[in-house]
């Protein structure tokens, strides 16, 4: 979220969670609950929690047939993209 402010920067992976912030656990009697303990919003002022942060350029780094390999593979593809002077996958 604070790299996207910068314009030299390109995010590359998939859209976030939206879980930005630490949580703040509270308990009721028998109840116990969760909330963002912080409200984490970028540059202009967008708020992020729940919607999740989207990349510029879509690519799975972790997928569940590769998980151990997949970054590698993630990695090799950014720097082919650069190498390339391409901006799409």
């Amino acid at each position: 979220m604070m790299m996207d402010a910068l314009p030299n920067v390109t995010l590359v992976g998939t859209h976030t969670l939206g879980i930005l912030s630490g949580m703040l656990g509270k308990s009721i009697a028998d109840y116990y609950t969760t909330y963002s303990n912080q409200r984490l919003v970028n540059a202009d002022g967008r708020y992020y929690e729940v919607t999740g942060v989207e990349p510029d350029l879509e690519l799975e780094i972790f997928p569940k047939n590769r998980v151990m390999s997949g970054h590698l593979e993630a990695i090799r593809k950014v720097v082919d993209i650069i190498e390339q002077g391409q901006n799409t996958l």
